[in-house]
């Protein structure tokens, strides 16, 4: 896609903790999005997500959890960044109706997202399972994505 000159550019995230099929967890989890808005509407999105694990006791209190798998090599790894090792629909086994990695799953949303304005995108996902094949947790990236699109409107920071 060709952007005009007037073509901008908007970033925002939500974050929360982490949940695991409706069970929270004490992970943070951090959600990214990025979009390129021209004439109103979205022409390009990304989403990401970044999860914070942290161990919870009561003789060491709150630590990182590194031996997490969004720990690679000591370094904090994003859904996207991880792809397959990730292992999503490996995970569930087709369970839930999950046979998507989570990176295919966003890219689900991601492409609903594109011809969309900020308001469109709000109103994306009245309930979970509205986008047919991603079985994540979408409202946070839908949040992220319309702030985003919101963003890019009413700043210039291309």
């Amino acid at each position: 896609y060709k952007v005009s000159k007037e073509a901008k550019a908007g970033i925002a995230m939500v974050s929360n903790l982490a949940y695991n099929y409706g069970k929270p967890q004490t992970d943070i989890s951090v959600d990214i999005a990025g979009v390129m808005v021209d004439e109103g509407k979205v022409v390009a999105s990304q989403i990401d997500a970044i999860v914070y694990p942290l161990t919870v006791s009561l003789t060491d209190g709150i630590t990182p959890n590194k031996s997490q798998k969004y720990f690679q090599n000591g370094v904090l790894t994003s859904k996207n960044t991880l792809g397959d090792k990730y292992a999503m629909a490996e995970r569930n086994n087709g369970q839930e109706g999950c046979t998507l990695e989570w990176y295919e799953q966003a890219e689900v949303i991601e492409n609903a997202a594109n011809g969309k304005t900020a308001s469109e995108i709000a109103k994306l996902v009245a309930k979970e399972g509205d986008l047919a094949t991603a079985t994540i947790t979408l409202n946070n990236y839908v949040k992220a994505l319309s702030k985003a699109a919101t963003y890019a409107e009413k700043t210039d920071i291309a």
